[in-house]
């Protein structure tokens, strides 16, 4: 019930199982919150599993209808951005753009905020908005999730992915300091 649900989606996560839905209410989540993760771990992230169905955009508890599911009203967000502490995006410019990815305030995001790894298409996402993740790990092997993905990371993965944005997700490698691309 809505009454007892998990305070973060990790918690819910480590006990889903096959054929199992999760309903994530409004509001925004992180990857390094839950029991048994460290707050501030760059490594955290939202694994998908295979036959759970992470459903967000709903209404949650205290709301007259906790069950409504509207992605635009009730909008649910998975975010990298550990610290709280993301500037935002100033320009489409060349040097806006360099600050915006390389910038020390992202430097404290996740390296990838969803994971699909290994996983069919059972493993379902929908209504989300991703938000804030930074993949810039250097001196990490090609495929690494930490190199990219900052949004979602997929590896031989074939995850139903639905009404979700990506927003505001960077890669950049630091020893390229002229690339780097925002998502």
């Amino acid at each position: 019930s809505w009454a007892n649900a998990f305070r973060s989606l990790q918690d819910a996560l480590a006990v889903a199982g096959p054929g199992d839905e999760i309903h994530v209410a409004q509001g925004i989540y992180e990857p390094d919150r839950g029991v048994g993760i460290d707050s501030g771990n760059r490594n955290a992230t939202f694994q998908l599993l295979n036959g759970v169905a992470i459903r967000g955009g709903y209404a949650g508890y205290g709301e007259p209808d906790p069950d409504a599911q509207d992605f635009d009203r009730y909008q649910t967000v998975l975010s990298g951005d550990l610290a709280n502490n993301d500037l935002p995006l100033t320009g489409f410019d060349y040097e806006s753009i360099r600050v915006f990815v390389q910038g020390t305030q992202r430097g404290d995001n996740s390296y990838s905020v969803v994971t699909a790894s290994e996983v069919d298409d059972s493993a379902v996402l929908e209504g989300f908005s991703i938000i804030s993740g930074h993949a810039n790990f250097t001196n990490a092997s090609t495929g690494d999730a930490r190199t990219c993905g900052a949004g979602a990371f997929i590896s031989n993965a074939s995850p139903a992915i639905r009404n979700c944005v990506f927003i505001s997700n960077t890669v950049c490698c630091s020893n390229m300091p002229a690339r780097g691309a925002a998502v």
